[in-house]
């Protein structure tokens, strides 16, 4: 029998799975025919071949860009068969969908034009499917959106209810947003910042005059596509105009805030994801007009990259003079509440159980919260440890950095890494801090869990010296 030719061929990380599942069933919807892995292949399959030979017979391809995906050795495979197939038949598209934060040298987008998928909105996914039939098909999408069915919509993943902590977050942000102009929210790697983001818009709809809360998610490609980022960005905003240039959009923007009565919320999301020259306009167009209608008020929310524009020379700067919050770790009503999302109450105790295993890194604890309704009764500290993909995912980033071996095995010698000096001129525990492996604990770093630490240790055992 002949092999199966499809429409397109959809390569990700197993991480991804829940929202590639929803991709699909939209593009079945659409009459879209589709390779997913998971619904082809069977037990004593050769795998290699089978990806090989389906991506053949695929007309394009579909990458669903995360960091995950940055490090998953299967996606930079059948990107790379991706390349080799392009090179062949220059018909054979390659559309990337960006669903997370995108690290930097991210070979996988360099010359394409992507699909943005990382502001969670309904309106934003049915933009971006749209734009992807139209990617598979090879026609422009025009000025507006028609899809041709009503899509279904792909859960945010590891949501979280809003807890004590992060209740106490959004006051904090209030409080500060009545002196600063600009407020820069950070989180480390193992925070979904999406409920606390989706709250806080409400409540700035409540406290600001209607039609003054914004949010816009600056475009992700390179330094020459200026007409489609400045368009995008455009169609974001309210009274929506046809722009095509730094100028333009400029002009556009100070018009629109002259024309509002009372004060404005700017939320920002994925601004360190910018080109940047896109994202350097942007921050000068944000401090000019920051200077000229001072009740304009932007927070920007993002983890690391974002910390380290603010620290960056040249205009960039502007969010050097930015208030700065940060996400709390996870903490126990959260962790309960995430239970009874489940239909499951998790006692006081084995919520103290976990959180004292995890150091409250929301990996962890969703790993051993999942693992507690299967009622296992594995140690949690043990679970994580000999879990073969969890630990080794945590510290890969760190790992593949040659240089940081040493530096590293020094540190996990240590209970107390320093305070705010040391993380300030030391990039090993500024990354390690930002990745999630470190926390804050009287002014001082320390492992977030001895589970991260030990794991750290085995790991770098395996690496000669």
């Amino acid at each position: 029998m002949p092999p199966k030719s499809y429409d397109v061929f959809i390569s990700h990380n197993s991480d991804d799975k829940p929202w590639v599942r929803v991709l699909a069933e939209n593009l079945r919807r659409a009459g879209v025919s589709y390779f997913l892995d998971e619904e082809v292949f069977y037990p004593g399959m050769n795998l290699v071949q089978s990806l090989y030979t389906n991506l053949q017979n695929s007309h394009a391809g579909i990458l669903v860009v995360t960091p995950e995906a940055f490090h998953s050795s299967w996606v930079n495979t059948e990107y790379n068969q991706m390349m080799i197939r392009k090179q062949r038949d220059p018909h054979f598209q390659i559309i990337p969908c960006v669903l997370g934060d995108v690290p930097e040298n991210f070979s996988f987008l360099d010359n394409l034009l992507q699909v943005d998928f990382r502001d969670p909105s309904r309106e934003n996914y049915q933009r971006g499917l749209y734009q992807v039939l139209c990617g598979i098909r090879q026609q422009p999408p025009g000025p507006e959106t028609r899809l041709p069915f009503e899509p279904k919509y792909p859960p945010i993943s590891d949501s979280q209810p809003v807890g004590i902590e992060e209740e106490s977050l959004l006051a904090d942000i209030e409080v500060r947003l009545q002196h600063s102009q600009i407020l820069l929210l950070l989180y480390q790697a193992d925070r979904n910042p999406s409920s606390v983001i989706q709250t806080l818009k409400e409540r700035m709809w409540s406290r600001f005059p209607v039609g003054n809360t914004w949010q816009i998610v600056p475009p992700v490609g390179r330094d020459e596509d200026v007409d489609p980022f400045y368009h995008d960005l455009a169609q974001q905003l309210p009274s929506a105009q046809e722009v095509h240039s730094h100028i333009a959009f400029d002009g556009a923007f100070r018009n629109l805030l002259r024309q509002k009565q009372g004060p404005v919320f700017l939320l920002i999301t994925g601004f360190e994801n910018a080109a940047p020259a896109r994202r350097h306009e942007l921050a000068t167009l944000l401090r000019a007009t920051s200077g000229m209608y001072t009740e304009l008020r932007v927070v920007l929310c993002g983890g690391k990259r974002l910390y380290h524009l603010s620290r960056a020379d040249g205009v960039d700067s502007l969010l050097g003079a930015a208030d700065i919050c940060e996400f709390p770790g996870l903490a126990d009503s959260e962790l309960r509440a995430l239970a009874n999302q489940g239909s499951r109450e998790l006692p006081p105790a084995e919520s103290r159980a976990i959180l004292e295993a995890t150091g409250g890194d929301c990996r962890l604890s969703h790993h051993c919260l999942r693992t507690w309704t299967k009622n296992s009764t594995t140690p949690y500290r043990e679970l994580l440890l000999n879990d073969r993909h969890l630990m080794p995912g945590l510290w890969r980033p760190l790992l593949n950095n040659p240089d940081y071996h040493q530096q590293l095995r020094d540190l996990l010698k240590k209970d107390d890494l320093g305070g705010v000096v040391a993380f300030a001129n030391n990039h090993l525990i500024q990354d390690l801090y930002w990745q999630g492996l470190l926390k804050w604990e009287n002014h001082h770093l320390r492992w977030r869990c001895e589970a991260i630490r030990e794991a750290g240790e085995n790991l770098l055992t395996a690496i000669p010296q």
